[in-house]
């Protein structure tokens, strides 16, 4: 697949609030929509651990976790202007492909074949 690295890649977060009907509380709903569109955007250039755990016991499920987790540090993204509908608030966040693909190339180990 070919990536143009001059096109931004982009994702979309949603966020909300129990008073997002006030200023504050759409500032708060804005903030957590750019905090997840941030997360999935990391999600998808650096991947994402998954651990699980699961306890049975005659042979009944006691209880079943999983958890996940990303580390990345993004620079430069770009978030759009909210949008607020049915209690909601949804932002556009994006990158510039050239900043993923630095991201990329720093990962790849390049073997030289004898």
């Amino acid at each position: 697949r070919v990536m143009n690295v001059n096109a931004p890649t982009g994702t979309t977060g949603e966020g909300t609030d129990p008073s997002i009907d006030t200023a504050q509380g759409k500032l708060k709903a804005r903030r957590a929509a750019e905090l997840d569109g941030m997360r999935k955007l990391a999600e998808q250039i650096y991947g994402l651990q998954i651990s699980s755990n699961t306890m049975v016991r005659d042979f009944i499920t006691e209880y079943d976790e999983v958890m996940s987790q990303v580390e990345a540090v993004i620079r430069g993204a770009i978030t759009s202007e909210p949008r607020f509908a049915d209690g909601v608030a949804t932002v556009t966040v994006s990158i510039q492909g050239a900043d993923v693909w630095r991201v990329v190339h720093s990962q790849v180990q390049i073997v030289e074949r004898r």
